[in-house]
């Protein structure tokens, strides 16, 4: 495994210099406010933006990570690259704990293989983003939910509840995980009481992880911020991808709204941001109420987006490599999902982490990217279905030939019986 992980992590440095625009490549989208953040914290003023002016814009989870790197090494695009590689090959053992407890050593082993060479992942192991650090808290998560379901142990349950809080610091739509856990732990259980502790347990543990940061940022902002002030700003994402003119594609739906969209509630009429998000949620309330069958296609192309295997709008070479590695891991995972996901499993609780997370993707906007928090669940699973498919096989060709063979002792001897 530490072969196998030191592998992993060669494999996403070179895959960052030389596919993903290099090591000192610039920053782009939401990473620059991430490297100001981590330096800040770095430097010991605290959360503040340039002009030190505390604010919880961004949750914290990626600035803290970043931070550390910055406080024993020099503070560099580079440094903060080579630091979430690290993160991401955390992956690797990851993905052998979870793919194990779905089907022993065998699917480990082969999830961590696939786990070190998965495109997706080594494709953006450098980009200073949530979504690596975010799957591997989930993955976290999971496992430790099943072992301490397992081993009906409490401990267990609190310390996914805290791996859980760290995955909302860190991505806050992972809050919305919160029905299906509780479901699965009322589900899974042995006795009521044990069913309710576990779930009393983990959610407790969650808001011990958030709430001083909650605090904080609630006391700053004057309102209730959870995990990111950006949720404040939620209903222009909302409203982006759920209006009559929204194709559910982000890349367009995203342009229309900076050549007409954003005007439609102008920030001169509404100069407080929060009054400006609430008008734009309202309307794409109001949109949904009127347009209900518009907006269920509307779901339906943004949970193709969230999953699609192939894109036009990417290079070709990408979208082959996606269809050989996650386009070739779905048909097991079904497999699995269908032998296993509707029990009292593993696997139940991996099928409702993922579809909560497509839920969540379906209402707003979605990429492909967006589904990396949730990648690993469908890689182990789809390992645990590829050995069970294996095995089946291998039991059929074991009879057949049984058969074979029965059959020929039992025929007659040419020529007949004399």
């Amino acid at each position: 495994m530490v072969i196998l992980l030191v592998v992993g992590f060669a494999l996403r440095l070179i895959a960052t210099e030389v596919i993903a625009g290099g090591l000192e490549g610039p920053l782009i989208g939401d990473e620059p406010s991430y490297i100001e953040l981590a330096t800040a914290l770095a430097q010991g003023r605290g959360y503040v933006n340039e002009d030190g002016t505390p604010h919880s814009y961004r949750p914290p989870g990626v600035p803290f990570l970043i931070s550390l790197a910055y406080r024993v090494a020099e503070p560099r695009i580079a440094v903060a690259r080579v630091f979430m590689c690290a993160v991401a090959a955390l992956l690797i053992p990851l993905c052998y704990l979870l793919g194990s407890s779905l089907g022993g050593t065998r699917a480990g082993l082969a999830s961590a293989l696939v786990a070190a060479i998965f495109p997706h992942w080594l494709y953006f192991s450098g980009s200073i983003l949530s979504d690596l650090s975010t799957a591997a808290l989930v993955g976290l998560t999971t496992w430790l939910l099943i072992e301490g379901s397992r081993r009906d142990s409490l401990p267990w349950f609190s310390a996914g509840g805290v791996a859980w809080g760290l995955a909302a610091l860190t991505r806050p739509t992972c809050l919305a995980f919160g029905p299906a856990l509780v479901l699965w732990m009322l589900l899974v259980m042995p006795t009521w009481r044990r069913r309710l502790l576990a779930a009393l347990v983990t959610c407790v543990a969650l808001a011990a992880v958030i709430a001083p940061w909650a605090v904080r940022s609630t006391l700053i902002h004057d309102r209730t911020v959870v995990a990111s002030s950006l949720g404040g700003q939620a209903g222009v994402t909302f409203w982006l991808s759920n209006n009559p003119n929204a194709t559910g594609i982000l890349a367009k739906d995203y342009d229309y709204f900076k050549e007409t969209g954003s005007k439609r509630f102008s920030p001169q009429d509404y100069p407080d941001p929060t009054d400006r998000a609430n008008a734009y949620k309202a309307d794409a309330v109001q949109f949904i109420r009127e347009n209900p069958g518009r907006f269920a296609r509307l779901c339906v192309v943004k949970l193709t987006e969230l999953w699609k295997l192939y894109s036009p709008r990417v290079p070709l070479l990408a979208s082959l490599a996606t269809i050989a590695s996650l386009g070739a891991a779905l048909p097991f995972f079904l497999i699995q999902a269908v032998r296993r996901g509707w029990r009292r499993s593993p696997e139940l609780l991996m099928c409702l982490l993922i579809a909560s997370h497509s839920a969540v993707y379906m209402v707003f906007t979605a990429v492909a990217r967006y589904r990396i928090p949730v990648e690993p669940l469908v890689l182990v699973m789809a390992a645990a279905g590829f050995f069970w498919s294996l095995d089946r096989l291998r039991s059929s060709a074991s009879r057949g030939d049984k058969s074979m063979k029965a059959g020929g002792r039992l025929s007659p001897a040419p020529g007949g019986v004399r």
